[in-house]
């Protein structure tokens, strides 16, 4: 017997009850029966399969399961990817049909063409493959033409020539500055030895374990005999009062001891070595007698400063010429580790300059205090002045 929920005979009913008779003599389908549709998963796009059996979008009856694959985007069969199965060349995980053509030396999009649209110029090679897309005298194919101050052949060098080992020679550096902090206060200088311009885009500088490329958004010429500065820090205010014409990146100079080399493509230009006797607050200055990259390589050619320079009370001449180092004094393999105290004597060189050079700490930074000597005139080889 069906047993019939109370009020199903109620006229007034709009929905018939278990086991009813509806009208034309059909009967409302038994109870067990509405219970079971109860129970199943809803579809909502009516595509055979809910949420519930795998359909990953219940709204779209054109992806489910069973669904085939296009190339729209889309994960149609619901396997977790869209469009698998489908070309892909440049293997980025976008199917070519849908993937557009960008400037990287691939194709993108499938039509056998690399980065078609990026070349501007019409040079034949796209923007992303040259340094100017806007010229179609430039391009890695273009000879390099000198005292253009261009970089024609997109190699990174502006007006290179033949390069030559002592075309650019290192001749000061402050490896350990104090009057502020290490690697902010550190600098050093270069001079164009050659008879030619020399410009610096382009160049490594290479430590013992770092090396920074110089790039620059614009040239940086050096003419003959002409001196640059390169330093950590830009602003003058912080680095010592300094104006480098180049802030490096990722360099730093050891108070223990390393070197530094000027390398143009595979030509070293020049390389400049020191050890743990680098003086505090003084930079290492090159006699202007031996400015060379073989003199550079003795260490008895090397001086420490010998003046403070405006806004600084560290020692040294950053960008002009620097002085002779004192005669008899105190060379490079002389220093005492860290400059704590350094002895010039029989200083001929220049009336003043005798004597002992006495460091000593105050407030945190280092001042420099001489003790002058009569000098005895006159001494064989040098004039009374």
């Amino acid at each position: 017997m069906i047993r019939t929920p109370p009020f199903c005979a109620t006229a007034f009913l709009l929905v018939a009850c278990p086991g009813q008779e509806l009208p034309g003599g059909d009967t409302a389908p038994p109870q067990e029966l509405l219970d079971t549709a109860e129970e199943r998963p809803i579809d909502r796009d009516a595509d055979g399969y809910p949420e519930a059996e795998g359909d990953c979008d219940d709204t779209d009856p054109d992806v489910h399961p069973l669904a085939e694959e296009t190339c729209n985007g889309i994960d149609d069969n619901c396997e977790g990817r869209a469009d698998e199965g489908h070309p892909d060349t440049d293997g980025d995980g976008i199917a070519d049909c849908m993937d557009i053509e960008v400037c990287d030396g691939l194709d993108n999009d499938g039509d056998g063409e690399v980065d078609e649209g990026f070349d501007a110029d019409g040079d034949g090679w796209a923007a992303c493959d040259e340094c100017d897309d806007t010229d179609p005298t430039v391009a890695p194919d273009q000879p390099e033409r000198e005292e253009t101050a261009r970089d024609e052949d997109c190699d990174g060098f502006v007006d290179e020539g033949d390069w030559a080992h002592g075309d650019l020679v290192v001749t000061e550096m402050l490896i350990n500055p104090a009057w502020t902090s290490d690697p902010k206060g550190e600098w050093f200088e270069v001079l164009n030895t050659s008879e030619g311009v020399i410009h610096l885009d382009g160049l490594s500088l290479v430590t013992d374990s770092e090396t920074h490329k110089v790039v620059s958004d614009r040239p940086l010429p050096l003419s003959p005999g002409e001196r640059a500065l390169l330093g950590s820090h830009g602003d003058s205010r912080a680095n010592g009062g300094v104006e480098p014409i180049y802030v490096y990146s990722g360099l730093s100079l050891s108070n223990e001891g390393g070197s530094l080399a000027l390398l143009a493509d595979s030509t070293e230009l020049d390389t400049v070595t020191w050890d743990a006797t680098v003086p505090e607050g003084a930079s290492l200055t090159l006699d202007p007698h031996h400015l060379s990259a073989v003199d550079n390589d003795d260490p008895q050619w090397w001086c420490p400063g010998l003046a403070a320079w405006s806004g600084s009370d560290d020692l040294g001449s950053p960008g002009t010429d620097n002085p002779l180092c004192p005669v008899g004094g105190p060379r490079l393999r002389r220093l005492h580790p860290r400059g704590e105290r350094l002895r010039r004597r029989g200083a001929g060189h220049q009336p003043g300059h005798g004597g002992d050079l006495v460091r000593r700490r105050r407030s945190g930074l280092r001042r420099v205090e001489r003790r002058r000597r009569r000098p005895r005139w006159p001494r064989p080889g040098h004039p009374r002045g």
